[in-house]
């Protein structure tokens, strides 16, 4: 769910910024205000992210537990490396 607050405030973001490019408006409080609830936003995603793949995740557990087991494992593979990797 909290994908789509970031997604949203990033098409928001993008709109302002796009019309004060090419409207030659100056930088206005609205955009200060825009770029901050986005990064505001990524910056909790990103550190949902971080909790969930350290110590909630069940999976990245699993393949924790036995790293050697989970790299002959495609999908404990993908969650313990190249998930976190890609991200």
């Amino acid at each position: 769910m909290f994908r789509w607050l970031v997604l949203i405030a990033l098409v928001i973001t993008l709109i302002f910024a796009l019309a004060g490019w090419f409207g030659k408006k100056s930088w206005s409080k609205r955009d200060n205000i825009s770029g901050l609830v986005l990064t505001i936003f990524m910056d909790i995603q990103f550190l949902v992210g971080l909790i969930l793949y350290f110590f909630a995740s069940p999976i990245t557990k699993a393949a924790f537990a036995d790293f050697g087991a989970a790299m002959k494992n495609a999908d404990l593979r993908f969650y313990a490396v190249e998930h976190i990797l890609m991200m």
